[in-house]
């Protein structure tokens, strides 16, 4: 990549984050990102795709973080160790209560911060009918009782499905929870090879 083509990325970057350090990491992951898939020459509106991913994902990964540790970090790890019980713990009730469709359309949503198109667009899916299983999914998690989500003793059954789901969230990983939607409801016909694919910065 040549010298200006650097420049106006940079610029470019500054411009979405609007911060210096946040737009440098974000200049030279999207230049990486480049490199690794052969496009380090490519015209600057791809390259701008490319750093916009990047800063989407970036986000998204702020905020995923956030619904994990909670607001207070002063407990250090043993804080990040009872936040990463409760979260497998709610996963396993949220498992139970939804159907596995349900159950990955509401976390791409609610949890890896998916738009619905994206979310249609990644599981083959008219987005219509992800409109409508959100709603629904969202519907039922608001009438999980208080005793229900206390609840200690959880079936073993589907405890290997379980632990995809667990591992898509601890890991920040939605390619997890497409291998978990793979296992239990999505059709080979319909599925993409990986949920990455449907952005090229993934």
């Amino acid at each position: 990549m040549n010298e200006l083509k650097q420049k106006a990325l940079m610029k470019y970057c500054m411009m979405i984050t609007g911060d210096k350090w946040d737009a440098e990491d974000l200049a030279q992951d999207t230049i990486l990102k480049l490199i690794e898939i052969n496009q380090a020459d490519a015209s600057p509106a791809y390259q701008k795709t490319v750093a916009k991913h990047k800063w989407i994902d970036r986000i998204r990964k702020r905020k995923r973080e956030c619904f994990l540790s909670g607001a207070d970090q002063a407990g250090g790890q043993t804080e990040e160790i009872r936040a990463a019980d409760e979260c497998e713990h709610l996963l396993k009730h949220l498992a139970a209560e939804l159907t596995p469709k349900q159950l990955t359309i509401f976390l791409l949503k609610d949890v890896f911060y998916y738009q619905l198109h994206e979310i249609a667009e990644t599981l083959g899916k008219p987005e219509s009918s992800v409109k409508s299983l959100l709603f629904r999914s969202r519907q039922r998690v608001k009438r999980l009782s208080s005793d229900v989500l206390q609840r200690e003793a959880i079936s073993e059954s589907g405890s290997e499905h379980e632990r995809l789901l667990i591992d898509a969230i601890l890991r920040h990983d939605p390619d997890r929870l497409l291998e978990y939607a793979k296992r239990t409801w999505l059709s080979s016909a319909s599925q993409p090879s990986c949920i990455s694919m449907m952005r090229c910065a993934a």
